[in-house]
């Protein structure tokens, strides 16, 4: 029956591989403590695409092809003035059978930096057609650093980020390019030789401890992309894979994990808490 149905369709007018791939995943997102998640569900559900997550394909290693149309888009943090080592390196080793074109939508808490140029030398080693980088300032998360809004105050940063997701949404449905950013030499410098000095002496996970508070849930382990915490006698144990995504202290339920002395007294924050 198939088959006689599909006969009665010219294939000049009826391209059946082509209608299926509408169903396919558009929008990639990889997320920490939500932000990425949530502008990425944003443009989702405006476009009509459905999601996929980078953090359930870097966390089970899996590197299969991907189905796409041609508009990929890829929502992803800002770590160190670019997008996230383990998700170039995922990207790089994934391929994207009929994606053409490429937008990179990045969350921050201020800046991306001259991130852009590294998407676009991504976008050359995929063959893909770079469509540009998107800021979009959310909530800061990482309090390794930087402390974290209040919950009032992050709705705010929220609310002021919508006109930018907007913008992000109307040039992706119109198969626009994204305004490019500014080049300072300051965003050259963040980008450029900081990056690798950043993830050098920074991001390690040594510094992470637990206190008495914790119930051993786990929660931290099944947060963790990079597949880095483990549970021993009921507590975690940081491994040596740490991105610094910062998902186990921020979701932490009873807030029994520090950043040494960085993180006390700091408020936690993911998305979902909104």
């Amino acid at each position: 029956m198939c088959r006689r149905l599909l006969a009665h369709f010219s294939p000049d007018c009826y391209n059946v591989k082509n209608i299926l791939r509408r169903s396919f995943h558009m929008i990639l997102y990889f997320s920490g403590t939500g932000n990425s998640k949530y502008v990425a569900q944003r443009m989702a559900e405006a476009l009509n695409q459905s999601l996929l997550s980078m953090n359930d394909r870097i966390r089970s290693h899996d590197t299969s092809p991907v189905e796409t149309d041609e508009r990929l888009v890829i929502v992803t943090p800002t770590y160190a003035w670019r997008i996230p080592r383990l998700v170039r390196d995922w990207l790089l080793e994934t391929e994207f059978p009929g994606a053409a074109q490429a937008w990179f939508i990045m969350t921050c808490g201020s800046e991306i930096g001259h991130a852009g140029r590294y998407n676009r030398s991504l976008c050359q080693a995929k063959d893909l057609t770079d469509m540009g980088t998107a800021q979009i300032i959310m909530p800061e998360n990482y309090i390794a650093m930087f402390d974290a809004p209040q919950a009032e105050e992050a709705r705010r940063i929220v609310a002021k980020a919508q006109p930018d997701i907007d913008r992000s949404i109307a040039a992706v449905r119109e198969g626009r390019p994204f305004p490019p950013p500014h080049d300072r030499l300051y965003d050259r410098f963040m980008s450029g030789p900081v990056n690798p000095i950043f993830y050098a002496c920074f991001v390690k996970s040594s510094a992470f401890t637990v206190s008495e508070a914790c119930t051993g849930c786990g929660q931290c382990v099944r947060r963790c992309p990079t597949n880095s915490i483990t549970l021993r006698d009921a507590r975690p144990v940081w491994g040596k894979g740490c991105t610094h995504c910062m998902a186990c202290i921020c979701y932490c339920p009873t807030s029994a994990i520090e950043y040494r002395k960085k993180s006390l007294g700091k408020p936690r924050y993911h998305f979902e808490a909104l």
